[in-house]
């Protein structure tokens, strides 16, 4: 029988060239190996050449001449976060995944002039907090206050350069209404909320054993020191349910898309002892914590170059050379 190799490097021709897979074209390598039911293939890429594929997806292209400061800003969180996490799980053959779980990444083809000024311009440099590598996560739309990480329950070592910041200007405007988002509305009916509770809540303790069935009450019984609610109480024919943090986002999806925050209100509709609907009207996109993107924005509008937006959003930190 022919013996067929567990494990294959694929390397472009030329140090400056790419490989292909998927249609897409990657710098580095692509390091395919036979994982317990499908191929696993990782991209091992340099640092600041795997940034350039980070920064067009995560924050898009300047829209504005001082959103410079911005995306310098992002280069970097993104190298930062990333670093942060290099060789941190040892049980596993990548250091990040590109996708939300970790941070976005197209490869060559997504690549722009102006990310790759951002990465040039803050070439190995990466934010410490007690002379160690700080993994600063980042989200799309912070609203008037960030998260602190409790408040969507992330299981992770202290980290005092995450918490809650006032992102308003002094004027009371919040940095990130530049970018025109007013907030947001979504309507689940009880037969949407049981199939949420049905498809998505198994993953995250919400699935009551015998199906949820009728939808009884549903409550904010928590709220944290930015606003965002902590935790959903559900009532339900098969039994309570108690959604917590970011998990609320997971669970309560819309057509497969995420709850675009946890800061939100919430209406009942219905009596009786039955919920027929309920509407949520929030703000902010993303979990919350660390830096807000649209609200660097607002304040690379406002004058603040990228060390100021980054000592905004990651206080007690210091920008030093990467080791």
């Amino acid at each position: 029988a022919q013996q067929v190799a567990e494990r294959v490097m694929v390397r472009p021709d030329h140090p400056d060239s790419a490989v292909t897979f998927r249609g897409k074209r990657w710098r580095g390598e692509l390091d395919v190996s036979a994982g317990p039911r499908a191929l696993v293939v990782v991209n091992r890429v340099g640092l600041e050449d795997y940034l350039r594929g980070v920064l067009p997806i995560e924050m898009g292209p300047a829209r504005d001449p001082r959103d410079m400061a911005a995306l310098e800003a992002q280069a970097v969180a993104a190298r930062s976060y990333a670093a942060a996490r290099m060789g941190a799980n040892v049980a596993r053959a990548f250091d990040v995944v590109g996708g939300v779980a970790d941070q976005a990444y197209g490869g060559r083809d997504v690549e722009r002039g102006e990310t790759d000024a951002a990465v040039r311009a803050t070439y190995g440099l990466v934010l410490t907090f007690a002379d160690a590598i700080a993994a600063t996560p980042y989200h799309a739309h912070g609203g008037t206050t960030t998260a602190a990480p409790d408040e969507v329950f992330w299981r992770q070592s202290p980290s005092p350069w995450l918490r809650p910041v006032d992102d308003r200007a002094a004027d009371g405007r919040c940095f990130c209404a530049v970018s025109g988002r007013p907030g947001w509305e979504r309507r689940f009916s009880a037969a949407d909320l049981a199939e949420a509770l049905e498809r998505w809540g198994g993953a995250y303790g919400a699935r009551p054993p015998a199906g949820a069935g009728a939808i009884r009450a549903v409550r904010i019984a928590g709220r944290g020191p930015s606003g965002r609610v902590t935790r959903l109480e559900l009532e339900t024919a098969g039994g309570r349910v108690l959604l917590r943090g970011n998990d609320i986002r997971y669970v309560l999806r819309t057509r497969g898309e995420l709850l675009p925050s946890t800061a939100f209100d919430l209406a009942v509709e219905g009596g009786g002892g039955a919920v027929d609907a309920i509407v949520l009207r929030g703000d902010g996109i993303g979990h919350g914590v660390g830096m807000s993107q649209w609200g660097a924005i607002g304040r690379a509008r406002a004058g603040q170059d990228a060390r100021t937006i980054l000592a905004a959003y990651y206080p007690g930190t210091r920008l030093a050379p990467l080791q």
